[in-house]
Order: C-alpha cells, then structure tokens, then sequence
C-alpha cells in the first residue's frame, strides 16, 4: 500500500491537545485531512518503532498555572491507525528528543535544560519500563547566552547499535558513549567525542553507511561532517546551510539522508528553508540547492 499513517506531536496544554494522524500517499505526495489519533496534553517529540506497532511520545503538562509535569507515553498503533495508551511514566527532567536503539528495546532522552540524557527499558507489551541510567554531562562553550552550560539535544545509536552519540549543544560536542544493547547500559569512563567550532551549537546527527557522522549545528548554522578513525570521529568539513550574504536571525533544526544515503537534508528555521546536500563516493559534501519550504 502507498497510503501511511503520518503522526503529528502537539504542545498545546487545552483541549486541542494531542498527537494528530494524516493519511500520506507516498506515491503521489498528497495527504489526507488531520484527525485526533490520541488525545494527549502537551505531547511533543515522537518517536515510532520499526515495526509500526508502538508509537512513543514526550509529555509536557501544566495542569495548574506555573506547575509543569514531564513524562513519556507509550502508545499501541490500532488497526485503524488511532492510538491507544498503554502507560506513562513521570521523568526527572524535560526532554527535547527521544529515540528508539535498532533492536526496539530500549528508549533515549535528551534533556536540553538538564543538560542529561536517559534510557528506559521497552517492556515486552511496549510500555515503558523504569529508567535503567541518566548520565549528566558537564561543561560550556563560546556563547555565554546559549552555552554557558550543558544543553543535550539529541540522543541515538549508531548503526551498528555499539554505541550512543549525544549532540550538546551547550558543550559544541557530539559525546560518543559504549553501549550494551543487552544491559541498556553505557560505559560512561570510555566516551569520546567529536569536537564542533566554537560557538556551533550541536543540535541533531545523521550517521551515513559509510562511516561519517555527519551534524547539524543550530548556532551557526552549518553541517560538519566527521570521519571516523579508529574510535574517535574526526572533523574534515564544514559546510553552510544558507545562501552566501544572508545574515538575519535563522536556526538550523533536523537532519536527515535520503533511503539511498545520496542525499542530506538540513533545515533553515528563519530561512524558512531546506538545505540539499549530495554526499559523494568519500562522504564529501556538496550544497546542490537550498529550498524555500513556506
């Protein structure tokens, strides 16, 4: 079938709350009208497993004014395509993102305020076990605004599920942790990481077949691509994101490759556009167009 459930996470704290569903059509690119999948106060970042079965959402409440309550919830994915709620727990910290590792058994958060990040047990049902480790991270960077400390981003495995990489924004590091997709666990004594420009502002991260990591820096507004040698990720290339002599106020956001890893995609918040880049035959980038996107 071409038709696919789209999943739709929103913030708002009334009754227009909740995750949203839209039927895609992967071939001709139209969708259909949105409908409620869940209702859910303050859901945001969703993250899906591979099978389709389980969908997964950060929770923010504020049912009292000045009282915010973080969670996840996990949801089962109906025949219809509906959600249907199988638990929520309550979590430290706010999360900005979460992910699922490649065997579906485990889910990571960032926490961006905390400056931390988290991994939970997916139970057998798919609902969402006691948090197994947090690991804190310490440190700053160039922007005492946006930098003065630590700001996790983004947590995900690598391809091979051997390790965890963590972009921190507030350090302009990706830290790179050994991990135990049997424990859930991580060796936190035997991290690495990939070093940023100062100022860049780690945000999101694509790992391409090849063996590049490549990052999304928010601050500054440029993809780095990072080669990998031995364990260590290694910076080779710096590449903008915007066209040559624009300098008003824009954010970068996700990045993606495309199925065939030709392609990564960068996001341009102010911009208000895509960035396209061609990933060559030595994992070189190359700007081939910037899109408007509304």
């Amino acid at each position: 079938m071409s038709t696919i459930p789209l999943y739709i996470g929103t913030t708002a704290q009334d009754e227009n709350g909740g995750i949203l569903r839209l039927d895609f059509d992967a071939v001709s690119g139209s969708a259909g009208s949105v409908a409620l999948a869940a209702p859910q106060q303050g859901a945001s970042f969703l993250a899906c497993s591979k099978d389709g079965k389980f969908l997964y959402s950060i929770v923010d409440k504020m049912p009292h004014r000045g009282e915010k309550i973080s969670g996840l919830a996990a949801f089962s994915i109906e025949a219809d395509g509906n959600l249907k709620q199988i638990n929520e727990v309550v979590v430290d910290a706010g999360l900005c993102h979460i992910s699922l590792d490649n065997t579906g058994k485990w889910l990571l958060g960032a926490a961006y305020t905390a400056g931390s990040f988290s991994i939970w047990p997916i139970l057998e049902n798919g609902s969402i076990g006691t948090v197994r480790q947090t690991i804190q991270h310490e440190g700053s960077s160039a922007d005492p605004r946006r930098q003065a400390a630590p700001h996790a981003h983004q947590t995900i495995t690598t391809l091979d599920n051997k390790h965890i990489a963590v972009a921190d924004l507030g350090m302009d590091k990706v830290m790179i942790y050994p991990f135990d997709d049997a424990t859930g666990m991580i060796d936190e004594n035997a991290a690495t990481f990939g070093q940023l420009a100062p100022g860049a502002g780690p945000r999101h991260i694509a790992f391409h077949p090849c063996g590049a990591m490549f990052v999304v820096n928010e601050l500054d507004n440029t993809v780095t691509a990072f080669h990998k040698d031995g364990e260590k990720y290694e910076s080779v290339q710096a590449i903008s994101t915007l066209p040559e002599g624009y300098s008003d106020g824009t954010w970068t956001a996700e990045i993606v490759l495309s199925q065939d890893a030709k392609y990564l995609y960068a996001t341009n918040r102010g911009h208000d556009s895509i960035a396209v880049f061609e990933v060559g035959d030595n994992c070189q980038l190359t700007l081939q167009d910037i899109v408007a996107s509304g």
